[in-house]
């Protein structure tokens, strides 16, 4: 019976160690899991500090992008205000050509027909006295636009 007990207590002994054994494996284990439980946990707060870096980018950059398309969008406004202010400037400027070369016509025209009232006519520099008998309106206007 002796050696019964003796091989149940050295049965039950193996069976201990056994479990310590377990016991420190499992412990190990425990260590492990907390080590890659931290490393995941410090990896997710790296992340999300990331993530919020990136957001915050997102943010700048889609307020730059809204500023430039503003920025585009009165530009072209601009653009299209000065072509219009450019089109209206050089057509009164040709308005205004015409109207000095109308008025610079009619000024020829006053100052030929006060010359013709009084018996003259200009000729290269010159002023001719004539004879209306023989002088007509439409002559006068040739030796007029050959010498103005």
């Amino acid at each position: 019976m002796k050696e019964k007990l003796a091989m149940e207590r050295q049965s039950l002994n193996e069976k201990m160690n056994k479990l310590r054994i377990d016991e420190m494996k499992l412990e190990e284990t425990r260590r492990q899991l907390d080590i890659v439980r931290c490393d995941l946990v410090r990896e997710q707060d790296v992340l999300t500090y990331r993530e919020e870096y990136l957001d915050q980018r997102q943010d700048e950059l889609n307020k730059r992008a809204e500023v430039l398309n503003q920025t585009e969008k009165l530009l072209k406004e601009s653009e299209t205000r000065h072509r219009r202010l450019q089109d209206e400037q050089s057509k009164q400027f040709t308005e205004l050509q015409e109207k000095n070369h109308k008025l610079h016509e009619m000024e020829k025209q006053l100052v030929l027909k006060k010359l013709v009232k009084k018996g003259f006519c200009v000729k290269i520099g010159s002023i001719y006295k004539i004879d209306h008998s023989s002088f007509s309106f439409p002559d006068l206007e040739k030796v007029v636009s050959e010498h103005f």
